[in-house]
């Protein structure tokens, strides 16, 4: 991931539910965005947004 030559700039997973387990997900996508990677989910509609949403209490 670490060439920015590497010939792809996202990732896309087809199955959410199967592609994840635990706390795998929050251990990975800081990795992807951290090499520019996008993070596809054809599912929850597309690229998901790195950027942290405000949380209502």
């Amino acid at each position: 991931m670490r060439d920015p030559d590497r010939g792809f700039d996202a990732v896309v997973i087809g199955e959410p539910q199967r592609a994840f387990y635990g706390n795998q997900y929050g251990l990975t996508f800081p990795i992807l965005t951290h090499y520019g990677l996008q993070l596809w989910v054809p599912e929850v509609g597309g690229a998901v947004d790195p950027t942290p949403r405000p949380t209502t209490w």
